[in-house]
């Protein structure tokens, strides 16, 4: 395994959770959701809605700690990334149906590398600062990319786009793409604390099958204060080139899991939930070894993700 295509396809994955908190933005027109009420909860059951203010404007930092370990070829490679992004959304109009429209930009993007080995052996200071660097450059060029998004007032993705320009680089116009503000998606009837609903997503395009579970529950509600246990579960299989998850390296990533559990506090009249959420991501990887054939890889990631208001 060539370590310069495992830095690439490593920094392709960086904003892979965001993606996955999102699944639906890739691929709106092959989605298929559905939110089943598994249980109802205790009366008095009410009915939840978002209530977003034209004009209001939030921010949402998300901030990773990531354990990664890569191996394939007879070496393995570890690497610990701290990383931070800084999210702003404005609702620029509000239907009467509740339905809202947004525009989102990209305000910060930090990316670090605090560790790396490669056959338990550690990497020097200049090299980790050479790839601190090369992960730097790639984050000043997504700051102030803009995108928009239209949302229901459950919290359903109903349309989006971005607004980059024809010559942005065409490797990082599929980060851009997982711009989202995330809204949780509420049940259709009323319900009370106590209330279980699943999110079920699947993709099925160009050979490629994406899976997505969330399951919430609902602990409290105080106002417009909902406090949610999430647990959320992805599986993808088929082949995905690397190029959909924004590298320009050749490469196909075979199979792809993620499992994740955390509690979610979201306001009714704001766009951002705050969250807390614990991940553990396995992919199987191959790309071409140069000679003709493939070489094949895994990746196991173990994250800690936390997201609060700006």
């Amino acid at each position: 395994m060539r370590l310069a295509n495992s830095i690439v396809l490593t920094a392709c994955l960086l904003l892979m959770p965001t993606a996955v908190l999102a699944a639906e933005v890739p691929a709106i027109e092959g989605l298929e959701s559905e939110v089943h009420v598994i249980e109802r909860g205790e009366e008095p059951w009410q009915l939840l809605r978002y209530d977003w203010t034209v004009g209001s404007t939030e921010s949402s930092r998300t901030d990773y700690r990531m354990s990664l370990t890569m191996a394939g070829d007879g070496e393995q490679m570890s690497m610990a990334m701290p990383m931070s992004m800084e999210i702003e959304a404005t609702v620029t109009e509000v239907a009467e149906d509740g339905s809202a429209w947004l525009e989102i930009i990209y305000k910060g993007l930090d990316v670090g590398v605090s560790e790396m080995t490669i056959d338990g052996q550690p990497l020097d200071d200049a090299v980790l600062q050479a790839m601190a660097e090369e992960f730097d450059e790639q984050s000043r060029r997504l700051i102030g990319s803009s995108g928009w998004e239209v949302y229901d007032d459950r919290g359903r993705l109903l349309d989006w786009g971005i607004d980059a320009p024809e010559a942005f680089p065409e490797d990082l116009r599929a980060q851009v793409e997982q711009m989202s503000a995330t809204p949780t998606i509420l049940p259709e009837e009323p319900v009370g604390v106590g209330a279980i609903w699943n999110v079920a997503s699947s993709i099925s395009e160009s050979g490629i099958d994406i899976g997505v579970t969330e399951v919430n529950e609902l602990l409290t509600v105080e106002g417009d204060r909902l406090e949610l246990d999430t647990r959320i579960e992805l599986g993808a299989s088929g082949g995905i080139p690397a190029s959909e998850l924004g590298s320009a390296a050749d490469g196909m990533v075979d199979e792809m899991t993620i499992r994740g559990d955390g509690g979610v506090i979201v306001d009714l009249s704001r766009v951002f939930s705050e969250m807390v959420l614990e991940m553990d991501l396995h992919m199987e990887m191959s790309s071409p070894d140069g000679v003709g054939g493939t070489s094949a890889a895994t990746m196991d990631i173990e994250m800690d993700m936390e997201i609060s208001p700006v």
